[in-house]
Parts: structure tokens; sequence; C-alpha cells
């Protein structure tokens, strides 16, 4: 008997768990998105990794805004549509998605977390005004981006940021950015430049931390404000 009671004490748990994650995670079958409540907010994330297409992400859900995008990696999205709720962009969002040729981030988004575009199949890209730093690995193996504008707003670079991006020709550094992570710019071949706006490589490095930010594997041409290449 006490056997039986502990049982249907240990059914009633289970029963009001699920009954609690089904009420916290909301999906919708027609765009297989997944909704997960965050306060007065909403995350919006992958509900189905077989996800596929165009994407358009609900600026509401249920009348809350929606403002953090989670995670949508290693699916075949295309496009993805988003709106000025959206804040935050989490880490690793859309890695792995190597379909997604092309994205606009709202001037309402600040943040972008590691990797969120890493291994993509971005080939430009638009950064917001609003977006103070290029994290960790954001474009990290984004071999077809061809074209990036790094805004006048932000002020520092991640560690392998922009590791292996072949296909960029070039990338002109703005005098806000006051730090680059190292190996900012690994694999880089002599085909590639990147524009700085200072006289020396020393100048550069002293403003940016050290000469980690061109080290390991970059042989980029290096251009200064002059227009005079001054590496290799």
């Amino acid at each position: 008997m006490r056997n039986l009671t502990k049982f249907a004490g240990f059914i009633a748990i289970i029963t009001i768990i699920c009954l609690f994650t089904t009420a916290c995670v909301e999906e919708t079958e027609e765009s297989s998105l997944r909704f997960i409540p965050d306060g007065h907010r909403y995350i919006v994330m992958r509900a189905n990794p077989r996800i596929t297409g165009h994407i358009v992400i609900p600026a509401k859900h249920k009348g809350l805004p929606v403002t953090t995008i989670g995670y949508f990696g290693e699916t075949k999205i295309l496009s993805v549509a988003i709106p000025d709720s959206v804040t935050s962009i989490e880490r690793m969002a859309f890695d792995g998605c190597t379909g997604l040729t092309s994205i606009t981030i709202p001037n309402s988004v600040t943040s972008i977390g590691d990797q969120a575009f890493g291994h993509t199949g971005l080939t430009s890209i638009t950064i917001s005004n609003s977006i103070t730093s290029i994290a960790t690995a954001a474009f990290a193996g984004c071999s077809s981006l061809t074209s990036i504008t790094i805004p006048n707003s932000v002020t520092s670079i991640g560690k392998s940021a922009f590791y292996e991006c072949t296909g960029l020709t070039s990338i002109t550094i703005p005098n806000s950015v006051t730090s680059i992570g190292d190996f900012a710019f690994y694999g880089w071949y002599f085909s590639q430049t990147i524009y700085i706006q200072f006289a020396t490589l020393a100048q550069a490095d002293l403003a940016w931390g050290g000469s980690g930010w061109r080290g390991g594997n970059c042989n980029a041409k290096i251009v200064n404000n002059a227009g005079v290449q001054i590496w290799p």
C-alpha cells in the first residue's frame, strides 16, 4: 500500500511538471516557431529542426513583444525577417544555417551573441547602428561573405570575429573601434585588404590591445589612413 501511495505521488509530480512545461513553451504549427515567455516578453526559436524556407518573426505574440531570437541553428532556412521589437540575437542563433544568404539587422538590436552567424551562407550583412560590439566568432567561417560594413557605433571586435571569412575582399575598421580580439582575421589571404585608421601598425597595436588581432594565419594586406600598404 505504501509503495502504491509513493507511486501515485510520483505520477502527480510528473503531471504537474508536464503541465507547467506545456504552459511555458508554446509552439505554432504553421510557422514552426517556439515562443518562450520571459517576463513580459517572448523569446522565439525553432520548434522543429526541419524548418525550411523564409521565416518571418512576428513583433508580438499573444499581445507581448518578441524581443529575443534564440536558436535556429543547423536548419535549412533561406531568409529571416526581423521586426523592430527584437533587441537581442542569442549565441549561435543561426550557426550552421548554410542556406541563409543575407540578413538585415534592425536598429532595435543592441546585442549579438557569440557565433550568432557562424558558418552561414551569408554573402552580405547590414549591421545596425545600435551595435557596439561584434561578438566572439560572430561571423566565423562565413566563407561566402563578400560585403560587410562596420558602423561607427562599434567599439570592439571580438576574438575570431571574421575567422576564415575568405570571401571578403576588404574590411574597413572605423575610428570608433578601441579593441580587437586575437585572431579576428585568421585565415585571411594576400588578396584581401584591411583598412585601418592609423599611420602605423604600432599605433594600431597600441590602440587595440596588442598584435593578436593580426596574429595566427592572417596574410591580408594592411593599408593605413594615408592609403599606403604597410603590411606585408
